[in-house]
């Protein structure tokens, strides 16, 4: 992908990109809206669920233990409504692209779970 981002000039400008001053780093993963495979890779791509790109995107790990009591029919306890406003972030020290990497690569939306 980099050497054609270096060779393409209308792929560098379907994507916004100063042939100029290209990325340093460029990532590719395969996003799929089924969980199967998720974090296997194929031919050197990693496969991630379309559901974990938007969950670490909107940093909502934390709806993804039952918050509201849905699943098991109880209602949230007090100690459930605090944890879920307080929960740890995945981007504390705020958002950045090496960050969003971090996260998806190292598979931090499922650790809570």
């Amino acid at each position: 992908m980099k050497v054609l981002l270096g060779t393409d000039a209308e792929l560098c400008a379907t994507l916004g990109f100063d042939r100029a001053a290209l990325p340093a780093c460029v990532h590719g993963w395969i996003v799929d809206t089924s969980i199967e495979s998720d974090h296997k890779r194929f031919n050197g791509f990693l496969k991630v669920s379309l559901e974990e790109m938007i969950v670490a995107l909107r940093d909502d790990r934390g709806l993804l233990n039952d918050p509201e009591g849905l699943m098991s029919g109880q209602p949230p306890s007090e100690a459930a409504l605090i944890d879920l406003q307080t929960r740890a972030s995945l981007y504390s020290a705020g958002f950045t692209a090496k960050r969003f990497v971090s996260v998806v690569e190292g598979e931090m939306v499922w650790e809570q779970l």
